[in-house]
């Protein structure tokens, strides 16, 4: 089926974009060929995550905004898994005023991210390989590792 009647026909057709929205060379290449290379300061999660204060410091460094603010490190938004996605489903579905008499069945359906699977991991890296190659040749940046 080709991708506009598969988008038309398909009410969750961006659910399926997750793979090309992994490629950030070719974002990011994109981007370069329309704006200055020194625009963009390019960061890590991991990075963040594991050297938070430096992190911010260089942004604000590079915004030139004054660093005299504070920021603490922590998992603010915590990631978590469904278990059930038929009630994640009804539950986005209803309206805003709704949504709070689910809150207690939305909480029980929340479990702990699962690490990748290993297999998984490997395909999809095999996948990714031609556009991570770019994204190092751009930024430096190995995410392989």
């Amino acid at each position: 089926m080709d991708s506009e009647r598969f988008k038309k026909n398909n009410p969750y057709y961006y659910n399926y974009l997750y793979f090309h929205s992994g490629l950030f060379g070719q974002q990011l290449q994109r981007y370069f060929s329309l704006f200055d290379r020194a625009q963009f300061h390019i960061i890590t999660l991991d990075h963040l995550k594991n050297r938070f204060e430096e992190t911010i410091e260089n942004i604000l460094v590079f915004l030139e905004v004054e660093s005299n603010i504070t920021l603490k490190p922590g998992d603010r938004n915590k990631g978590y898994d469904v278990r059930f996605m038929p009630i994640q489903r009804v539950q986005r579905n209803l309206p805003r005023q709704y949504r709070k008499y689910l809150e207690p069945l939305a909480a029980l359906n929340k479990t702990k991210i699962r690490p990748i699977n290993k297999t998984t991991r490997a395909e999809l890296m095999k996948r990714y390989e031609t556009d991570l190659s770019l994204l190092y040749d751009l930024t430096g940046i190995d995410l392989t590792k």
